[in-house]
């Protein structure tokens, strides 16, 4: 179920060793960047809308190695998923319609649609039941997966869980708890088993996703920990639990654009996931949005004195503020945020840990 089943910088002044205490500091004042700003998702942003759809790469059966692609908490960062279709990967077609589509809608009336999901490969489906919920979220009442699980093709939560909160925000925790009745075909005989599933989920980092064919795209990561526990009904077999270490990359329009699953034995995954069971990447998507990209200001200036910098800017009609950065090089996949001032202009002590280095000033919408 996991879920269950730019415009180049602007160099504006350089100086080497022209103003007191200011030997080989190099200044960079930029206006067209995207704004780094922390995303933020709803669950508005999911594609709900029958007929919206979204395709994915995923790897057929072998683990994968993700040592190098989750990276650290906070944020901004930039992960790069871009690379194009490998040989050990399929295509996974998201497309949204109506809850009966399947043949199950009368076991989920209250669904307003489903995700129907379709491996290109084989053509195998399955479908999850949604509705969302305003000032809630997505609420998730079950799913269909005759492939996956022919002794019980369709699951019916005890009760509704939401997956996703109305508004998703960096730093950001939920948990759920969602339980329902399953049946194991152990060969010999059919099992019955009550299955309890938690999820503790923590939205541990912000920044942009590379996606094939898509480009780059504002996302927050999701880092989530979830456990299948099972109970046998008839005989009080002992059954191990299962535990995932998930990491996902919500980005509007799409939802989970990156998805990174780890695990399925009784132990926790440890947090530096080395081989994933599951790598999926979107590529293509019928409702994803441009990301917003402010506007230029204009009439930069600068200037430096007694260790100290003065950048001004005209005013910007319609900006809420400004973002002013600093880094020790341009190429810096993160800038660390020295002021966020409301009026056109900043002063501050330059930063001492920089021998050379650069500053920048974006404008938020």
């Amino acid at each position: 179920m996991n879920n269950p089943p730019y415009s180049p910088s602007h160099p504006l002044l350089r100086r080497s060793g022209h103003a007191p205490g200011l030997a080989g500091l190099a200044f960079l004042v930029a206006a067209s960047i995207p704004v780094p700003a922390q995303p933020v998702f709803r669950a508005s942003d999911l594609p709900s809308q029958v007929g919206a759809y979204f395709r994915a790469y995923q790897n057929l059966s072998e683990e994968v190695d993700v040592s190098d692609r989750v990276g650290a908490p906070g944020g901004p960062h930039r992960w790069d998923f871009s690379e194009p279709k490998g040989t050990g990967e399929t295509v996974v077609r998201t497309d949204i319609v109506p809850s009966n589509d399947g043949g199950q809608g009368a076991r989920f009336p209250v669904a307003e649609y489903a995700q129907r999901e379709t491996r290109e490969s084989g053509g195998s489906r399955s479908w999850s039941y949604y509705r969302i919920v305003p000032g809630l979220g997505r609420s998730y009442f079950g799913f269909q997966a005759p492939d996956i699980n022919p002794a019980q093709p369709v699951v019916v939560f005890d009760a509704p869980t939401v997956d996703i909160p109305a508004q998703v925000d960096y730093g950001q925790s939920w948990s759920r708890t969602v339980r329902w009745d399953d049946l194991i075909d152990a060969g010999v005989f059919v099992v019955r088993v009550k299955v309890t599933f938690t999820s503790e989920s923590e939205v541990d980092a912000h920044g942009t996703v590379v996606l094939p064919e898509i480009g780059e795209v504002p996302a927050l990561r999701v880092h989530e920990l979830n456990t299948y526990t099972l109970q046998e009904l008839d005989f009080g077999l002992p059954l191990p639990p299962q535990r995932f270490r998930n990491y996902y990359w919500l980005v509007p329009g799409i939802g989970r654009a990156v998805e990174i699953i780890a695990g399925g034995q009784e132990q926790v995954p440890p947090p530096g996931i080395g081989l994933a069971r599951t790598l999926r990447r979107v590529f293509e998507a019928s409702e994803l949005s441009p990301p917003d990209v402010p506007k230029s200001v204009s009439g930069l200036r600068i200037r430096v004195e007694n260790d100290q910098a003065l950048i001004q800017w005209d005013p910007e009609p319609g900006a809420s503020g400004y973002s002013v950065e600093s880094a020790p090089q341009a190429s810096d996949a993160e800038w660390h945020v020295l002021g966020s001032p409301t009026v056109p202009s900043w002063t501050a002590p330059l930063p001492p840990e920089h021998s050379e280095g650069y500053f920048r000033v974006l404008v938020r919408p």
